[in-house]
């Protein structure tokens, strides 16, 4: 589709979800397939919120990211180690 091809794993790293990924080990990131679950949590937003905005339909793709692994450039690894 055109959303595919329009997000990438670069625009999801370099645009979407560059605040939040400036700490984080991108080569451990995507190796343990994390990112690959947020190039298609972003994709999946983007179809909901294209046309208006769906709080509850996003809040119901948290399956998609609950279980990721954080690696962190520290090696600590917080964001993976917090349990809600």
């Amino acid at each position: 589709t055109n959303i595919d091809e329009f997000i990438t794993q670069g625009v999801v790293t370099k645009k979407a979800l560059k605040r939040y990924l400036t700490g984080v080990n991108m080569d451990k990131l995507k190796r343990c397939g994390t990112m690959d679950r947020l190039e298609t949590f972003v994709k999946e937003v983007f179809k909901i919120c294209h046309n208006n905005y769906d709080i509850q339909a996003v809040k119901k793709l948290d399956y998609l990211t609950n279980s990721c692994k954080v690696p962190s450039r520290s090696g600590k690894n917080i964001a993976s180690n917090i349990f809600l």
